[in-house]
């Protein structure tokens, strides 16, 4: 069963579990207190590095509502150090049953 509360070693930034490599990582409302920013973005370019190195790309989404500016300003600030540029996806490549205007879908670009 889910639980509103995350253990704090699933916070951790240190000794992260092996992730396998993939063509596409897709992100979805995995963001919404500050204190979940920084690990997300570590676990991120873990998986994204690796996914580049056996594959030579990937492709990555995140599907992400603003709940708070603050944990959006340290979303987003970590993404930049972490060398990630973002762009959004337009509304009108959302599928139609999907779409809402307080999402927004951001296509992840890292550079290797």
């Amino acid at each position: 069963p889910l639980s509103s509360s995350v253990p704090p070693e699933h916070l951790s930034p240190s000794a992260p579990e092996p992730i396998s490599p993939c063509e596409t990582i897709v992100a979805a409302d995995v963001v919404w207190i500050e204190e979940l920013a920084l690990p997300f973005v570590k676990a991120l370019t873990i998986a994204a590095k690796g996914s580049i190195q056996a594959f030579g790309a990937v492709e990555i989404l995140l599907c992400h509502k603003t709940r708070s500016y603050r944990t959006d300003d340290v979303l987003f600030e970590g993404l930049k150090e972490a060398g990630v540029r973002w762009e959004e996806v337009e509304g009108s490549e959302h599928h139609g049953t999907y779409r809402n205007s307080e999402l927004k879908i951001l296509r992840l670009l890292f550079k290797p």
